[in-house]
């Protein structure tokens, strides 16, 4: 029991490669950990002015869809297609729609692959 306490506050640096094969405008996903143990799919995006961020590919509205990959709207907006729903990278907030904001995680691109923090 400790030890499941002690997880959540701990951080720990995945290193995904290929970043410089991700366009601006473009979102891809990547599945960190057993999805059958409880891993995370997470979003990376590019935006049109050339900054990444990385979302939770879980869509905060409850009922089962997911924020998808490909090109961003507008080059900045990622979308839950079970509503269209579009939100923010930057900060996981929704821009289109009623819904809370997704999860963001840290994430740097160094030497030509992204480092997350989750």
């Amino acid at each position: 029991m400790l030890r499941r306490i002690l997880r959540l506050f701990q951080k720990t640096t995945i290193r995904i490669p290929g970043a410089r094969d991700l366009a601006p405008g473009q979102a891809r996903t990547v599945q960190l950990g057993d999805p059958l143990e409880g891993g995370t799919q997470i979003l990376i995006c590019r935006l049109e002015d050339g900054s990444v961020h990385a979302m939770d590919t879980d869509c905060p509205h409850g009922e089962g869809g997911h924020l998808i990959p490909g090109p961003l709207v507008q080059g900045k907006f990622a979308v839950c297609p079970l509503h269209n729903f579009q939100f923010d990278p930057r900060n996981g907030r929704v821009e289109r729609g009623a819904c809370r904001s997704a999860r963001c995680f840290r994430i740097e691109e160094r030497d030509g692959e992204f480092q997350i923090t989750i």
